[in-house]
């Protein structure tokens, strides 16, 4: 009966797919919209990965949060490494760990760049968000929701503090590199800031007043310590000097009154004196229950944590003297060895009532790589009258998702011929300490489930064994920053392989296994053709010109493309020509016989090309062909420059750039401000359209249109500059393929933690011949698998989010219409009558927070999402 019931959902399924491909035939197809399907199976050697598409992890901050207010603290945490925000809510009973994923609650928060420390700044009893903000300042965002609405984080303000022998307010900076500690340090009730200061020598302490001065929990802050504890750090490693300070010009440090410490400085030499920190993480927690914090300090030269003991033990607690001091916390237990920058979190883990300490790195890659799996240690909090965290786990919540290292770029293939598609991560790598770098590698995922319904087998996290080949041509070593991209370029049926990597070369790998053996990849050539964009080769192969061979579309670190028509055959690939020969001919005309058979009938007399490499002659200066012979397979250029006999070259190792580069004119920098790392993935849709898909530095995804008609010249179509309606983390990659039969490409992005999610296509948005909008319902629907909402279809809101301005475009069936934006609370804050622009600019002042955008007309009432960032 069971198994009756399974073929006939099947086939169902199966029936259902067919139908809506040649429903969606009829249509002039647009784009598509996407949805997160976290349903797909993954396991490894046997075990299920709970949860598979969560998206990794690299640099994680751990923090306390009550998502769903049933009184019980839940887990947020953000990556520096990409600016990720994960949550989770905690299931767990006393003494039980059980934290279950809820992305549901993922995108209520705002962007966050630097860190983050969730703290009840006005003792309402929720955690507000406390966060850097570009190394520049402080933001606080308060919870506003409730059980009903869900967490609500509505931008406050900037942390501002009166400066020692100042009478005026200036923003708490602690710098984008450090960890601050934000906590009640003297029992007042209310949060008060210590951190390193500029020097990144001494702790400055920022008591807060707001319960004495107004009775109330709030953000009044004096600086009332440059030297707090009395200690100082050097400035080369993470070295401790106790009753120590190179300066300390503030008197009566965190009283108001009484004398100060007698202060030694003689241990301090002119060179510490002037030397300053990369970064420091600055944890506070009452290590031995004396009512005094302590600290617990990692730093961006170490692989340690020091906790510094307090002997401050005499309420208010304002005279902090560290005097005791413990370099290899915890030396009773497993002391923290991580390879850079470790950062320490206290929170109750196991529902015991005690807080665990739970550690990790705190560098994201800018300033110093650091150890990117394995690096989430857990320590249980086991002690009674004072704490002692024993050391359980290296990979708290790691081993339930995929976690590649740093970066994960994936590709589709049939790895095994069995009619599914598996897929290829590449990554930036692992980082290996013994020689402080990056090694590659390809992670392989075969497809064990169905057509309609796929599953996954993480099989081999070095497929084709890259962490030992040395593609490193200059250092003989392996490579870093592995993209791979596959087709058939050999001809056999069968898809080859060709990785991009950090120096911006192309290798090929050719499959030499027989047609009913899964793919074995081999090195065919490294350096392919001498290809190079210089930084972050990001090869994407596909037909581009409809001739029937596979051509080559490269992007690079700086967010271009290159296209590199293939003027080879169907079983000897050419995205370069190699020069065999260089003859001076007369005057400035130099003959380059070409290696190969090259077919050169789509060059053209009087283009521009560029030749490198070449011995003699000028390289990178343009030349312009002169004659072409097709037959002979040679061109004659023009050089700019006098030439003769001796720029002759009879064993040339020049090659002939013919690609376009700025391809399409696509420049991802102009989209969003600084973006790069263009890494392009291409397919044609059911009408036969070229589409394109980038990938980007910054987490946004890029879709292009307008391609077939553009391509050896011309501009694309920018549709949308945040595909899939969100930012994904940072340095992010995107691979596409039909995963249920439905006839749509669904999309796989990975991002810089190492991880990777998988969109389902929920449907397209027809048009007209003309790119209008079609209502193929009679009801405003767009034709989907599941139901679309038409308010984010014909209204489009970017840079989304912004800090002072955006743009407004709208359908070509909305004529005159009014314009309002309000906030969560419902008032009018942008209001705008009559409007007849189609594209509408808006500057605006408005606070960090989410806003509703309202477009009404005689025609209908459409609305989106506006986001606003405080930067």
């Amino acid at each position: 009966m069971s198994s009756n019931m399974s073929g006939r959902s099947f086939y169902l399924k199966l029936f259902l797919a067919v139908a809506m491909q040649l429903f969606i035939a009829q249509y002039a197809i647009a784009q598509l919209y996407y949805e997160k399907n976290d349903s797909i199976s993954v396991q490894e050697q046997g075990d299920a990965i709970l949860y598979p598409f969560q998206g990794g992890f690299n640099a994680p901050q751990f923090n306390e949060i009550d998502l769903d207010y049933d009184n019980q603290m839940d887990l947020v945490i953000f990556d520096r490494s990409g600016s990720r925000i994960t949550t989770y809510l905690n299931k767990g009973t006393a003494g039980q760990i059980n934290y279950q994923y809820a992305p549901q609650y993922e995108d209520l928060f705002p962007e966050i760049s630097d860190w983050l420390i969730t703290r009840d700044y006005n003792c309402d009893g929720k955690m507000d968000l406390i966060t850097g903000v570009r190394g520049a300042s402080v933001w606080v965002y308060e919870d506003t929701g409730n059980v009903a609405t869900g967490p609500q984080f509505v931008y406050v303000g900037k942390v501002r503090s009166t400066y020692y022998g100042s009478n005026f307010e200036l923003n708490i900076n602690p710098g984008g590199a450090n960890f601050p500690g934000v906590v009640d340090m003297n029992n007042d009730g209310d949060i008060d800031f210590i951190y390193f200061n500029a020097s990144g020598n001494q702790i400055e302490f920022h008591r807060n007043l707001s319960v004495e001065t107004t009775g109330e929990c709030g953000l009044l802050f004096e600086q009332r310590s440059d030297c707090w504890g009395v200690f100082v750090e050097a400035g080369f490693n993470s070295t401790i000097y106790l009753d120590s300070c190179r300066t300390n010009a503030i008197p009566n440090p965190e009283s108001d009154g009484g004398s100060i410490r007698e202060l030694e400085k003689e241990r301090i030499n002119e060179q510490k004196r002037n030397s300053k920190h990369a970064g420091s993480s600055v944890s506070c927690f009452d290590l031995d229950n004396s009512g005094s914090m302590d600290l617990i300090l990692g730093d961006v030269g170490s692989k340690n944590l020091t906790a510094l003991y307090n002997d401050d033990s005499v309420s208010p607690f304002i005279k902090s003297h560290i005097n005791i001091l413990d370099s290899a916390f915890p030396s009773y237990s497993t002391p923290i060895d991580l390879d850079i920058f470790p950062a320490a979190f206290f929170l109750d883990v196991n529902n015991d009532q005690k807080k665990d300490m739970l550690v990790s790195t705190n560098s994201n890659g800018y300033l110093a790589r650091s150890k990117y799996k394995d690096n989430m240690l857990f320590y249980e909090n086991t002690g009674t009258t004072s704490s002692f965290f024993q050391f359980r786990s290296n990979n708290f919540l790691q081993e339930e998702v995929i976690d590649l290292g740093r970066g994960a770029y994936p590709a589709f293939f049939d790895y095994n011929n069995d009619g599914l598609q598996d897929i290829l991560l590449g990554n930036d790598g692992y980082y290996d300490s013994s020689t402080n770098s990056m090694i590659g590698q390809l992670a392989l995922l075969v497809n064990t489930g169905t057509p309609l319904d796929p599953s996954y087998d993480l099989i081999d996290r070095d497929f084709a064994n890259l962490s030992k080949i040395n593609l490193d041509l200059s250092t003989n070593s392996p490579q870093r920053f592995l993209i791979p991209a596959l087709g058939d370029l050999d001809g056999d049926g069968d898809d080859d392989l060709l990785i991009g990597d950090d120096d911006g070369r192309i290798h090929y790998f050719i499959d030499t296994s027989s047609a009913s053996d899964p793919a074995g990849f081999k090195l065919e050539k490294a350096a392919f053709q001498q290809l190079n964009v210089f930084r972050s080769a990001a090869p994407s192969i596909i037909d581009v010109d409809l001739d029937s061979l596979p051509d080559l579309v490269i992007g690079n670190n700086i967010g271009i493309l290159e296209y590199h028509k293939n003027m080879g055959t169907s079983t000897e690939p050419i995205f370069n020509l190699e020069v065999q020969s260089i003859t001076w001919q007369y005057d400035t005309i130099l003959r380059y016989q070409l290696r190969g058979n090259p077919d050169l009938r789509s060059l053209e007399i009087g283009q521009v090309l560029s030749v490198q490499n070449a011995l003699n002659p000028d390289n990178s200066v343009p030349q312009t062909i002169l004659t072409i012979d097709n037959s002979q397979k040679y061109l004659d250029l023009i050089h700019p420059f006098t030439n003769s006999a001796i720029d002759d070259e009879t064993n040339s190792t020049a090659v002939i750039d013919y690609s376009v580069k700025f391809w399409g004119d696509v420049r991802l920098s102009e989209y969003h401000n600084t973006d790069q790392n263009a890494v392009p993935f291409m397919y044609r849709d059911s009408s036969n359209s070229l589409k394109l898909v980038i990938g980007s530095w910054r987490g946004y995804l890029y879709f292009f249109e307008n391609i077939d008609t553009n391509i050896t010249s011309g501009k694309f179509n920018m549709v949308d500059s945040i595909y899939a309606k969100k930012k994904f983390g940072s340095q992010i990659g995107v691979g596409g393929a039909d995963l249920n039969s439905d006839g749509m490409i669904d999309i796989a992005i990975g991002n810089e933690a190492g991880g990777f999610e998988i969109l389902y296509a929920t449907g397209y948005y027809p048009r007209d011949s003309s790119g209008n909008p079609v209502d193929t319902t009679g009801n405003d629907t767009a034709i989907s698998v599941q139901e679309l909402s038409v308010n984010e279809m014909e209204i489009k809101l970017y840079p989304n989010p912004n800090k002072n301005e955006f743009f407004i475009e709208v359908g070509t069936d909305i004529s005159i219409y009014d314009l309002r934006v309000f906030d969560l609370n419902g008032r009018t804050v942008v209001n705008r009558q009559n409007v007849s622009q189609k594209r509408l600019r808006i500057d605006h002042d408005l606070q960090a927070g989410i806003y509703l955008v309202e477009i009404k007309s005689s025609e209908r009432r459409l609305t989106a999402k506006l986001m606003v960032n405080p930067y």
